[in-house]
């Protein structure tokens, strides 16, 4: 009877110091989830600043020439190639658009123009009257590369004019990518069986794993 009451004793604790090792270790996976994504959302978040703030950048939004077509297409080629030069510094992100709400609108990708102003997703956004965050998970074909789809994270960046701050503001729309954004983590074999982002209106954005009902 001793015997069996240290054995189960002794088995009792042993599970419980398992538990507790199984616990911490998938609190640490956890972590490791959330830090990675509060990483990328931060280094987006700088990148869209460090392009919003840009002076000379934003001087060439302003400048006009009385609609002459030439100075036009100089404009857009001018800007297009500044644009490239940023999406050198992030090999994750895909593209960045520009969006005036004078109805204005420059990219680093197609020089087709896209109306923003009618996009469902940007327009949802607008209608929330908030200026930054994170907005749609969609695929996209790249610029270089207009055969080959990309899944996309759509993050706008909202300021105003540096010499004119009671203008109405530029978006800077950069598209991510998402499987980096969200991190190529494995979670088989895991007590994690799945996460989602949402963003901060409480619309999902993707999700990774399988989730139970």
């Amino acid at each position: 009877i001793g015997f069996i009451t240290i054995a189960l004793i002794t088995g009792e604790r042993v599970q419980g110091i398992l538990e507790e090792n199984i616990l911490t270790s998938e609190e640490l996976r956890l972590e490791q989830y959330m830090h990675h994504i509060e990483y990328m959302q931060e280094s987006v978040e700088y990148f869209g600043k460090l392009i919003a703030t840009d002076e000379e950048l934003q001087q060439l939004y302003q400048s006009s020439s009385a609609g002459e077509i030439t100075w036009e297409i100089q404009k857009d080629n001018r800007i297009f190639r500044m644009l490239r030069k940023y999406l050198l510094q992030r090999s994750d992100c895909y593209q960045i658009d520009v969006v005036c709400q004078d109805g204005s609108y420059y990219s680093s990708g197609s020089k087709t123009k896209r109306n923003y102003f009618e996009n469902g997703y940007y327009k949802c956004f607008k209608e929330k009257n908030v200026n930054r965050g994170y907005i749609d998970i969609h695929d996209m074909t790249l610029y270089s590369t207009p055969l080959v789809k990309k899944t996309a994270i759509t993050y706008v960046f909202g300021t105003r004019y540096i010499d004119e701050p009671d203008r109405r503001e530029i978006d800077i729309v950069l598209e991510v990518n998402a499987e980096q954004f969200l991190g190529e983590f494995a979670i088989d074999n895991s007590a994690v069986q799945a996460f989602a982002l949402y963003n901060s209106f409480g619309e999902h954005l993707a999700d990774k794993g399988v989730f139970s009902d």
